[in-house]
C-alpha cells in the first residue's frame, strides 16, 4: 500500500487552511491567514512559515512533525497579543485530532505552541509583530 506523502508547500496550505476555519481567528484576522504577506497589506494577519521537520525516519512518510512560525502582525500590540493568544488558544484546544482540510486528512497527535516573542516588526516599527513556534507530530 502506498501511503500518500505531503510535501512541505501542502503542510504550509493544509496549516493555513485549519486556522482560517476557526471561528474565533477568523473573528479578528478575517481570512488573512498567510503562507506569504500580500503586497496590499491589511492588519491584522497572520503568516504561518515552515521552518524544519519533516517524515520521521523509518516511517515511510507515514508520520511527519513539521515546526512552523507563526508571525502576528498589526497596528498596535494590544491587537497582536489578542490575535497570538487566540491562535494558541485554539491550537491547544481542537488541533489534536483528525481534519480534512484541502482535501488531505492529516491526524495531528500533538501540537505544542512555544514561547511568544513581542515586539515590533524590523521593516516596519510601526507594526506589531508577535511570533511563536508551532510543531506538530502527525500521521497521514
Amino acid at each position: 500500500m502506498t501511503l500518500p506523502v505531503l510535501t512541505a508547500s501542502n503542510w504550509k496550505a493544509w496549516l493555513c487552511g485549519w486556522l482560517r476555519a476557526q471561528p474565533e481567528l477568523a473573528a479578528l484576522v478575517s481570512t488573512r491567514v498567510y503562507s506569504k504577506l500580500p503586497a496590499a497589506k491589511v492588519w491584522p494577519a497572520v503568516r504561518v512559515a515552515r521552518t524544519a521537520g519533516g517524515p520521521i525516519e523509518e516511517t515511510g512518510g507515514y508520520l511527519h512533525d513539521p515546526l512552523f512560525q507563526l508571525d502576528v502582525f498589526a497596528d498596535d500590540e494590544a491587537t497582536a497579543e489578542r490575535v497570538m493568544s487566540t491562535l494558541a488558544a485554539v491550537v491547544a484546544a481542537r488541533l489534536v485530532g483528525t481534519h480534512t482540510v484541502n482535501t488531505a486528512t492529516v491526524t495531528v497527535t500533538s501540537a505544542v505552541v512555544g514561547p511568544i516573542h513581542e515586539g515590533w516588526d524590523d521593516t516596519a516599527e510601526t507594526v506589531a509583530r508577535h511570533r511563536s513556534s508551532l510543531r506538530l507530530t502527525t500521521h497521514i
